[in-house]
């Protein structure tokens, strides 16, 4: 028999670690290095699933165990990860990434319908449907014969506790199937930081009263923030995909952060557009400039005149770094550029037939499908995904760890 220096906690976590390696190698170009690589990868497993289910030595006794006596008793290794004591079943761990990664985009799916949703009460004029309550609404936790515009807030914050659930599904899912320090565990936390943020925010407007016909600069800047929150959380869980697939965590260039903050500003300028529209309907285009460039308007009504300059300036810039970013992602440098397009065309139609509630919210949903494509984008490594970059910090320990637990464990 055979006595294991590592406790079944660790080697948990290198069998996860192992799996990850075996998934992004898999993802690489095909050679005869990545036969190679995805030979040792295997081997490695057949050992570490070997290990699982050997016999550990066990003395019966303190007193055995401090004379070295041969009287031993062994038990069975559980396998944590499988939940059983049987071995570890390769298949069914190497499926686990791809799975949470498909589960982390259907909660992305969701969440931009939730923001679609939340874009739908503003538009409608529905915030204060639930009165001045929150989480409940007017004072209950069921609505008995309510009015649309309740229906239409009940709707949203049922919405909303669906999405809470889903992302402590995936932070608990996430913590099972990944190792420690993994890049997926980090944009899962995040992700739920963020979710909570973005309930305090919204709970902000409603027990405030900045909703429905509330005209004051301060319901400008806490839906402001309430946007910032929201790209930042969508963005999150977008990492938390993106790194759950296989994908290698690196660090954003100063073009990227600044094409990001570019694009902040121009959604700002566009909610704060949209309010106006809300706000201040018009019943013709001439009507529309005449109050734009009153000396009388108010902040957000002159930022309607000005959002689409900025959009075009933003949007161009948006093509530019998207078509320098395609030798490393053509893919999605294409789908970015795609997306400005199809904006840009839609916010022209939105403009022409003055803000109907149904282009707003198709451009919204563009607006957010933008943002996660060009997220994607920024996260995108010069290289193939999910390889650490040789002779990099990262490339560096990953092997270290590599070479010191092939060398110590089974």
């Amino acid at each position: 028999m055979r006595r294991f220096t590592r406790t079944d906690e660790e080697l948990e976590q290198w069998i996860k670690m192992e799996h990850y390696r075996l998934h992004c190698a898999e993802r690489w170009p095909d050679s005869d290095y990545k036969e190679a690589v995805l030979a040792a990868i295997r081997s490695t497993l057949n050992t570490l699933e070997a290990a699982s289910l050997a016999p550990v030595e066990q003395p019966r006794c303190m007193v055995c165990a401090s004379l070295r006596a041969p009287a031993l008793v062994t038990r069975p290794r559980r396998d944590h990860a499988v939940g059983g004591v049987r071995g570890i079943s390769l298949q069914k761990a190497a499926a686990a990434p791809r799975n949470i990664a498909g589960f982390a985009w259907i909660v992305i799916a969701f969440n931009v319908a939730v923001a679609i949703e939340g874009a739908f009460v503003r538009a409608t004029g529905s915030g204060a449907g639930c009165g001045n309550h929150w989480p409940l609404c007017n004072g209950q936790v069921v609505i008995g014969t309510p009015s649309m515009a309740t229906v239409i807030e009940f709707v949203h914050r049922s919405m909303t506790g669906i999405d809470a659930a889903m992302v402590l599904g995936l932070l608990a899912w996430t913590f099972r199937a990944f190792p420690k320090r993994h890049a997926a565990r980090l944009g899962a936390v995040l992700s739920t930081i963020f979710m909570f943020s973005e309930a305090l925010i919204g709970a902000t407007l409603v027990k405030f009263g900045l909703v429905v016909h509330n005209a004051s600069p301060a319901r400008a800047a806490v839906l402001s923030l309430h946007l910032v929150n929201t790209l930042t959380f969508l963005a999150c869980l977008t990492l938390t995909a993106w790194w759950a697939g296989g994908h290698a965590r690196i660090r954003m260039k100063r073009c990227a952060w600044t094409i990001v903050a570019a694009f902040t500003l121009l959604a700002i300028s566009g909610t704060l557009a949209a309010l106006a529209d809300t706000l201040y309907p018009v019943h013709s285009l001439a009507a529309g400039f005449v109050q734009d460039l009153s000396p009388d308007a108010t902040f957000a009504v002159k930022l309607r005149a000005v959002h689409p300059i900025i959009a075009a300036a933003v949007s161009l810039w948006l093509i530019s770094y998207a078509i320098s970013r395609a030798p490393a992602a053509q893919r999605l440098a294409h789908v970015v550029v795609a997306t400005v397009v199809a904006q840009l065309l839609v916010g022209v139609v939105n403009l022409l037939l003055l803000a109907p509630i149904g282009m707003q919210l198709v451009h919204l949903l563009l607006a957010n499908l933008l943002w996660i494509a060009l997220v994607v984008l920024c996260g995108t490594a010069d290289g193939p995904s999910g390889i650490p970059v040789a002779g990099s910090k990262k490339h560096s320990s990953s092997h270290a760890l590599y070479v010191v637990g092939t060398n110590s464990a089974v």
